[in-house]
């Protein structure tokens, strides 16, 4: 009984932070960028809003877990901070993808840009300069550089030759983890010890978790992934089963307070259970070709994980459960 009540209220908050509060921060903010792209005749594209509705929701997400951990909420420079990045991200990759601009080119137009020519590069500039003249400089740049690096080295995942396995966790865990950490940086306090370690390992986690869950669309835009290529799920399910008890162990050692450490990663286990739903289904399918995973033949509503289903929600209740318990049982042992 204890666990549905934490989890619920892990729910609870994560709705009040993730719906409510995000919408008012989030529309003042587009009004405000609005304004801006409106003086230079331009506008967000349909697809841009909603993949910014996504990554606003994945950015304050991800820095309510960080939050936690320190025994405070966001403060309102952290959350502008925090929203700044989170929609930077999604033009960045316009910039990357569409493009085809390096990192070290996006990187000197960020800089350099004055305004006058390249009118995609107005609002990153802008957001860019938002982020700089809040946190510490030095620390954002370098971790800034690192991600759009990451970003280069994942446009393999789009070119013919078919990629390794080593090759594909490399991209994977590079793509997520700086990019969480960059994340992190909009916090305000230092890092302690071991706890980029640990933050990396959640990025990672994350990036997995969008993988599984856009199988379909990767395949569709041809970008190679651990799931596009796997011909056995249950071999990313044991790697991932890892990864949490990884995590967990890497949280749990940090010199926060233990209460802190265990509300942090309660809300971690929001994102993870979603990972294990997707696994679930990934893995029902590959039942059904001879235990072989073949996801060009498997259809959009085969391998999409519809959280609008009863069912699957009722299951995502059951695996966060399953995952608290998990939690629980490594938190006893750690502190035994």
């Amino acid at each position: 009984m204890t666990n549905h009540i934490q989890i619920l209220s892990v729910h609870i908050q994560l709705l009040n932070e993730l719906h409510f509060k995000r919408k008012r921060h989030v529309g003042r903010m587009m009004r405000e960028l609005n304004s801006l792209l409106v003086g230079a005749g331009q506008q967000l594209s349909e697809s841009q809003k909603k993949r910014i509705a996504v990554y606003t929701v994945l950015g304050l997400y991800v820095n309510s877990c960080f939050a936690a951990l320190r025994g405070r909420k966001l403060g309102k420079t952290e959350i502008r901070n925090t929203l700044h990045l989170s929609i930077l991200t999604p033009l960045l990759d316009d910039l990357t993808d569409i493009l085809k601009l390096s990192s070290s080119e996006i990187l000197e137009q960020l800089n350099n840009y004055k305004g006058g020519h390249a009118p995609e590069m107005l609002l990153p500039k802008y957001l860019y300069d938002q982020i700089r003249d809040n946190c510490n400089k030095d620390l954002f740049y370098q971790t800034f550089r690192q991600a759009l690096i990451a970003q280069d080295e994942s446009l393999l995942q789009l070119e013919a030759p078919r990629l390794s396995d080593e090759q594909l966790s490399k991209i994977t865990y590079e793509k997520g983890s700086i990019w969480t950490v960059l994340f992190r940086l909009m916090l305000t306090g230092s890092l302690k010890a071991n706890e980029q370690e640990a933050i990396l390992l959640f990025g990672h986690l994350i990036q997995l978790t969008n993988d599984m869950y856009d199988v379909y669309k990767d395949l569709q835009n041809g970008q190679q992934t651990l799931f596009t290529n796997t011909h056995d799920i249950r071999h990313q399910e044991q790697e991932y089963d890892q990864l949490i008890e990884s995590m967990t162990q890497a949280f749990l050692s940090l010199d926060h307070e233990q209460k802190h450490i265990k509300k942090c990663l309660r809300k971690l286990s929001v994102i993870t259970s979603l990972g294990k739903l997707c696994l679930e289904q990934l893995k029902s399918r590959q039942a059904k070709t001879n235990n072989i995973f073949i996801p060009a033949s498997y259809t959009r509503s085969q391998l999409v994980c519809d959280m609008e289903k009863w069912s699957n929600r009722r299951r995502y209740v059951g695996l966060q459960l399953e995952v608290g318990r998990l939690i629980s049982r490594l938190i006893n042992l750690h502190y035994k």
